[in-house]
């Protein structure tokens, strides 16, 4: 069958996955008048996980997307970062985030949700008219001619573009064809994260910080 075009603009790129990279990476394009179809294999856009830490130089690509206010409403800024050492429970360094550190680095240290900052990235893509969000659409192959590529879809369907953005997570079949550096290794440490509510913390560690 002939490749199937969803848009047919001069600029046209196709984006893998749907997760923060991915609607970020639409998002920018987008911003330059680019025309993105983007292909998420899940059957909704949905994110899962727990807190992120979002530095200056997150917030500084925010606004230049112009989402600073959507992010900021659903942040929590902090007064303090602290490292801590994990033997000793004593801290190393602490380091005040306040009119100091703005001062320093233009742009805040927050703390969110993963899912808050993903529907954010969403809405803000659902926006604007240059993107086209594809769901239950898992690109399985894809080949380069001239200056086009072309990807397959999971269905059988053809889609052609000027460039393809691989931003399809840990397991990425576009990293895994162009790069071929094997699956990804285990670091041999274990992270347990987890959400909690207010009340289940002691008076004593409510703390407007974020302590590693």
């Amino acid at each position: 069958m002939p490749p199937t075009s969803y848009n047919e603009p001069a600029q046209h790129i196709l984006v893998s996955g749907g997760d923060i990279g991915g609607l970020t990476a639409a998002l920018a394009l987008a911003q330059k008048d680019v025309a993105v179809d983007l292909f998420e294999q899940a059957t909704e856009f949905k994110e899962v996980g727990a807190g992120l830490q979002v530095g200056p130089n997150a917030f500084r690509i925010f606004d230049r997307l112009g989402l600073t206010d959507a992010i900021s409403a659903l942040a929590t800024f902090l007064e303090s970062f602290t490292l801590m050492d994990a033997i000793a429970a004593e801290p190393i360094v602490r380091m005040p985030l306040g009119a100091d550190f703005l001062k320093r680095f233009t742009y805040p240290y927050g703390l969110m949700h993963r899912a808050d900052l993903h529907r954010v990235l969403l809405n803000a893509c659902k926006e604007r008219a240059e993107i086209t969000l594809h769901t239950n659409s898992k690109i399985t192959s894809f080949s380069e001619t001239g200056d086009k590529v072309t990807a397959t879809l999971s269905n059988g369907d053809k889609v052609t573009g000027k460039g393809l953005v691989g931003a399809d997570g840990l397991w990425s079949l576009i990293r895994q064809t162009l790069v071929n550096d094997g699956e990804p290794k285990l670091a041999g440490h274990v992270c347990y994260r987890a959400v909690v509510q207010i009340e289940q913390i002691p008076p004593s560690m409510r703390q407007n910080a974020m302590n590693l």
